[in-house]
């Protein structure tokens, strides 16, 4: 299940995306203003953003902005009526993943949402392998004390390695494989 954060001042789009969401297995939690959506969005963790641009309070661009500018790396989808192709671009270059315009097709949407996640699982499997690679690398480095000044022995012996960080780091790649 993924938690969904859905910033949307009109009630009934808001009301309509929840549903639509939750029935297809997401946790989705509302926001109704940029404000209110900055504060929900530090207090909990979320696997996407679904938001409108045209809020009370902060509008999209500049939530947008602040999450980026504190490290956040949460998908952001756009879904606003602002339609003009600088209207697009002006949502992308603010660190938007995406952007789609109301009205919206829901199946549309719903698509879109699943791709994204698509994606990530897709980063985290690549990741998560390339960190198991480098990480035995580097065990193997600790194991033989033949870098980081390991002037006597191993950091690490090989059967601690085996018995106590690879289980670990097995369970770091299935889990990046079972968020989908």
């Amino acid at each position: 299940m993924k938690k969904i954060l859905v910033v949307e001042d009109e009630e009934h789009i808001a009301e309509g995306l929840q549903l639509n969401l939750e029935a297809e297995g997401h946790e989705v939690v509302v926001a109704g203003d940029g404000i209110v959506a900055l504060d929900t969005y530090h207090k909990g963790q979320f696997d996407l953003i679904i938001l409108d641009i045209m809020i009370p309070g902060k509008d999209g661009l500049e939530v947008c902005k602040e999450i980026r500018q504190e490290g956040g790396r949460v998908p952001i989808l756009f879904l606003t009526a602002r339609d003009r192709q600088s209207d697009r671009i002006e949502g992308l270059l603010s660190g938007g993943d995406d952007y789609l315009t109301k009205p919206f097709n829901l199946q549309e949407l719903l698509l879109r949402v699943a791709a994204i996640f698509r994606r990530i699982v897709e980063f985290y499997l690549e990741y998560g392998n390339r960190i198991l690679e480098a990480a035995r690398g580097k065990i193997d480095i600790l194991c033989t004390g033949d870098d980081f000044g390991a002037q006597n022995g191993p950091l690490i012996s090989p059967e601690a390695w085996r018995r106590f960080l690879l289980p670990g780091f097995r369970e770091l790649v299935a889990l990046g494989r079972s968020r989908g």
